[in-house]
């Protein structure tokens, strides 16, 4: 006899996360249903457990539908322009930024969706590729910015203040040009080398994402547990999996030997 309180909470749980990211790939009814099924079949009960149970269910569905045609193939898209540009803002506060580092994560899916061989994961693979797309903007801003010569000034200031007592038109506080080129070339010299951790050690994956997600991308534990479909529990081990074997390798020590 199939549990009312199960029923009822995966019934919460897909209306909640249908909701939150505009997911309709799948009745509500359907989605439901199948999380009861897998519910009763994973003994995975707990509110957590479903939760995840739920994203790693729709991820199939959204990888098999990107893979499609048609007004299926469209959708999907659509709710991933929507998920990645979401994601893109909370990163970087900028909403044209967003929206085209998202644009280019897309396209990125779009002619690699074959690569990804987990669909249960397609989210993760998803944020791996407006990762990539950041990586690349940057880049060119950076490559543009070098074309831009500054105007000469028409005088030297003195040091200290103005003699007009205008205020400063620099903010101190931000930092410099090159500080943050070092920090992205960091950024990419430690993606690149955990990139190849994880293709030595695929099973290694989550771990490594757990801690790229945190401390690079700068995502919550709930938005991680989202993505790697696990609960804030499973985040909190599969991060301290990781940084242990982030912290035994020895390029990434040579790494933040060089550039710390």
């Amino acid at each position: 006899m199939i549990s009312q309180t199960l029923q009822s909470e995966c019934q919460r749980v897909v209306s909640h996360l249908m909701q939150r990211h505009g997911w309709r790939l799948l009745e509500e009814s359907a989605f439901a249903g199948r999380l009861l099924a897998r519910a009763q079949r994973e003994e995975n009960a707990a509110p957590e457990g479903l939760t995840a149970l739920a994203v790693n269910l729709y991820c199939t569905i959204w990888h098999e539908a990107c893979r499609g045609s048609g007004s299926r193939r469209s959708r999907a898209y659509q709710e991933l322009a929507h998920y990645l540009c979401d994601r893109a803002l909370h990163k970087y506060g900028d909403k044209e930024m967003a929206h085209e580092i998202a644009q280019d994560a897309l396209l990125l899916i779009f002619e690699q969706v074959e690569s990804c061989r987990n669909p249960g994961a397609f989210m993760a693979f998803a944020l791996l590729k407006l990762w990539n797309a950041a990586t690349s903007y940057f880049r060119q801003r950076d490559r543009d910015l070098e074309r831009v010569e500054p105007l000469p000034s028409e005088q030297t200031p003195e040091s200290g203040d103005s003699s007009d007592g205008a205020p400063e038109l620099v903010d101190r506080s931000t930092p410099l040009p090159e500080q943050e080129t070092v920090a992205r070339e960091l950024t990419t010299a430690v993606m690149g080398r955990v990139a190849e951790l994880v293709a030595a050690s695929p099973r290694a994956q989550k771990q490594l994402l757990a801690v790229v997600y945190k401390f690079v991308q700068g995502y919550s534990d709930e938005e991680i547990a989202q993505a790697l479909a696990t609960d804030v529990a499973g985040v909190h081990v599969l991060r301290s999996r990781g940084l242990s074997r982030m912290r035994e390798d020895t390029v990434l020590r040579q790494l933040a030997q060089n550039y710390l």
